[in-house]
């Protein structure tokens, strides 16, 4: 969806009565030349521009996408040569148009303003720890009063507005009036000009009656004036199908994706259809064909997508948008060389491709003229691209001339990302779709806050309904997490969807695919829901799969336990793109301010610690030994919900330590410096600047390596006193290792989870050992896990 800004609605009202002032003139004259066409600018049906001495009329609603060249004179199907405009002449005076209303312009909003950055002088340490209080009974949590935080600027292009729920398809013929400030997200029904539309995918702005067949809306046949009960023929041919893309296989054995297009304007039964293609699966040359039969009840929707692909999962989820084979010998496979053929019920070819040095012929001989398209790349090389028909369709050749190698895929969208297109801040989005007027897959990552020379992180948010104030995400643990990335180029995008906006608006974190959802006494993440434990995968389904490349899902849920008690805080695909929060049953409250502080502190330390397992990182940075003093680290159970400490010179980071093996009064919450009672505690992934600690040569005036103010030491054996030599003692149990070492988190960060095909592997070790795993999150949305054991007892004692 691409939006028409206000300024330029008004313009084209502008032409329209000056073109009928001329006409009422009487008078003729040369055609003055419109204002020359753009690159990267939204135009809609109708609107005229110029381009090399002519004028211009578009013929559809289109975007032209950066990069992609869709200048007036090479793209007939989108632009009307209106002829020269090169000629000047006298205009004459035209007649007086009417003057436009002004359009209103929506009050903004007030923001609160940046919360100031607390600064690293040193604070001396108390001398006396604060007495524990009693934990207050938790009580259902009042509405949050949002706390003054730094908050990202809003789009100047993006109107907050209403999202609307999805209509289910096929339920209402009679749905409200489309509304202009209203956005509507996939499978919403507007009625406009008398006719009912159902939106292709997240829209707002874009009339109905104008969107033409690459625009978000597609029309309802099946609600025109036919007799009650009369089903919608269906169609006579299916010359409208095609198949639009077919990824390339990062392992041919474990499957592809493709994808196929409805151009027509009614949705096309595929029930019973099948497709072919040359099998890879535990096979030497030739292979067989594999055959899928497309199951019944299937359709591609009126001018829309769906994806059919490949998985490994024994239950997977089919939906309006995908359908899953989990059978090697019938699920789509290729590699360099291959083909893929769409077979109608009736035995015949509806479309055709193919590659490599592949030597299968169509069922129907015209379905294919010509050579093959070229080898397809594999592994690395072939990750997260695609062979696509590029968007706006050209007429089917039939032929490897209607196909182009596109570095980055777009399953159950347009193909609108141009050959040339790169991601030049690694996070997985193309350039192109980071400026105004740009997509990436129908998506409109401009309008959601990403912008250029930025590394960008999407989160989409569900939580469980729930008295306990753990399940819903606070504000204040959203943007602590967002405010510990921006130091470091990285934008974080929480999407909560009208959690604390019911407006489209990604300062206040709606983006409009958040939601709140039935309840579950245990979530898991399981492939599968099994008795009381609901899988997050179950929740999932519900997230449109064009932001599946993109967009980590991540779900508040009670707990990881059967019976609802409080366990693990947490759970996270290492890498990946899916997380679990359990912080119910902790008796986290909203009761005072301190425990409101608690609750934020918590959420925002678990929250950036199990995104860190997404992102690649372990417990120890490159590897899963736990509780390394020196690593000052989220990652580490020492500081994930007690923070890392605020000042590394003092013994700030160390008194999580001594809390660990009972030193002092510090195990009590609100006993360290800094701790989640604290406003100010830190949250942060490590530089990498601690020092390497010998176990067996400890100097307790070092500290960390990262500096230390005069009289401050490391008590690393809890005698309480300076020891000046250096002396052997384990201070970390977790490892028969006996040198504990840093890692920079912050350089090895792997944002593009969809786009890495060897990443480290989920499983942890007690070793710096790593290795590697291919990573296919369309495929198979089940990635390796972290281990994750309940936090140790001194971490989450709830007295404070």
């Amino acid at each position: 969806m691409h939006l028409i800004s206000n300024r330029s609605r008004r313009l084209l009202a502008a032409l329209a009565f000056g073109t009928l002032g001329l006409l009422n003139s009487g008078l003729s004259h040369a055609a003055a030349c419109q204002p020359v066409w753009q690159d990267g600018s939204s135009y809609i049906a109708g609107q005229q521009v110029s381009w090399h001495t002519h004028n211009y009329s578009a013929r559809v609603n289109h975007t032209a996408y950066i990069g992609v060249n869709w200048n007036p004179a090479d793209t007939p199907s989108l632009w009307q040569d209106l002829g020269d405009c090169s000629a000047t002449s006298t205009t004459p005076t035209p007649t007086a148009a009417p003057t436009a209303a002004p359009t209103p312009v929506p009050t903004a909003t007030p923001r609160p303003s940046n919360t100031p950055v607390p600064s690293n002088t040193p604070t001396p340490l108390p001398t006396t720890p604060p007495s524990p209080s009693p934990l207050p009974t938790p009580t259902t949590a009042p509405t949050a009063t949002p706390a003054p935080t730094a908050t990202p600027t809003a789009p100047a292009t993006v109107t907050p507005v209403v999202t609307v729920t999805p209509t289910p398809a096929g339920s209402t013929c009679q749905p409200a009036t489309w509304d202009k400030a209203t956005a509507y997200i996939t499978g919403s029904r507007v009625l406009q000009g008398g006719n009912v539309y159902e939106a292709k995918w997240w829209t707002q702005g874009d009339d109905p009656a104008l969107t033409g067949q690459w625009g978000p809306w597609r029309a309802v046949t099946e609600c025109s004036s036919q007799p009650t009960g009369t089903p919608t023929p269906a169609p006579a041919d299916f010359s409208k199908l095609v198949i639009s893309e077919i990824a390339t296989s990062n392992a041919p054995a474990d499957g592809a994706w493709l994808e196929i297009y409805n151009a027509g304007t009614t949705p096309y039964p595929l029930g019973g259809a099948s497709m072919r293609t040359r099998s890879s699966y535990n096979c030497l040359p030739p292979c067989p064909i594999n055959t899928f039969t497309i199951p019944a009840g299937t359709s591609v929707p009126a001018q829309g997508f769906l994806v059919i692909a490949a998985t490994i999962d024994p239950q997977p989820y089919n939906t309006a948008q995908v359908i899953y084979a989990n059978d090697p010998n019938s699920y789509p496979q290729w590699g360099a060389s291959g083909f893929v053929e769409l077979v109608s019920s009736a035995g015949t070819t509806i479309d055709f491709i193919r590659f490599g040095d592949e030597q299968t012929n169509p069922l129907t001989a015209s379905a294919w003229t010509g050579s093959n398209y070229a080898y397809l790349p594999t592994g690395q090389a072939g990750t997260g691209r695609a062979l696509a028909r590029p968007f706006p369709l050209q007429a089917n050749t039939h032929s490897a001339a209607d196909w182009k190698l596109l570095p980055f895929s777009t399953p159950g969208g347009p193909n609108d990302v141009a050959s040339t297109a790169v991601d030049s801040d690694n996070d997985g989005i193309p350039d192109s779709a980071k400026q105004p007027g740009g997509s990436y897959n129908g998506i409109n990552y401009y309008a959601l806050g990403a912008r250029p020379g930025k590394r960008d992180i999407f989160i989409q948010i569900d939580w469980m309904q729930g008295s306990d104030p753990a399940l819903t995400p606070r504000r204040e643990a959203l943007q602590k997490v967002v405010a510990a990335f921006a130091p470091h180029n990285i934008a974080i995008h929480f999407d909560v969807g009208p959690l604390f906006n019911p407006n489209f608006s990604p300062a206040d974190f709606n983006l409009g695919g958040g939601a709140q959802i039935a309840t579950a006494q245990c979530v898991s993440m399981d492939s599968n829901s099994s008795g009381s434990c609901k899988s997050l995968y179950d929740y999932k389904q519900r997230m449109d799969i064009r932001r599946r490349q993109t967009f980590h899902y991540m779900l508040f849920g009670s707990s990881q336990n059967s019976d609802g008690s409080g366990g693990s805080s947490g759970r996270a695909e290492m890498p990946g793109n899916d997380v679990i929060i359990t912080l119910g049953g902790w008796a986290l409250s909203t009761g005072d301010a301190t425990s409101t502080q608690v609750l934020i502190n918590l959420q925002a330390g678990t929250i950036m610690h199990e995104l860190g397992h997404n992102l690649g990182l372990f417990h120890g940075g490159n590897d899963g030994i736990n509780y390394k003093p020196n690593y000052l680290s989220v990652m580490n159970y020492l500081y994930q919900i007690a923070g890392v400490g605020n000042d590394v010179q003092s013994d700030e980071a160390l008194q999580r330590y001594y809390a660990q093996h009972g030193y002092g009064n510090f195990a009590s919450r609100c006993g360290m410096r800094h701790d989640s009672c604290d406003p100010d505690m830190r949250i942060d992934y490590s530089d990498g600047s601690s020092m390497a600690l010998d176990k067996k040569a400890l100097v307790e005036s070092k500290l960390l390596g990262r500096g230390a103010y005069a009289g401050v030491y490391a008590d690393w054996n809890g005698n309480y006193l300076a020891d000046a030599a250096a002396y052997s003692f384990d201070i970390d149990t977790d490892t028969t290792d006996s040198v504990l070492h840093d890692y920079n988190d912050w350089a090895n960060l792997l944002l593009p989870f969809a786009r890495y095909g060897k990443v480290l592997q989920g499983e942890q070790s007690n070793t710096s050992s790593k290795s590697t795993v291919a990573l296919t999150p369309l495929l198979n949305d089940h990635q390796p896990l972290a281990d994750e054991p309940p936090l140790p007892k001194w971490a989450i004692n709830p007295q404070h």
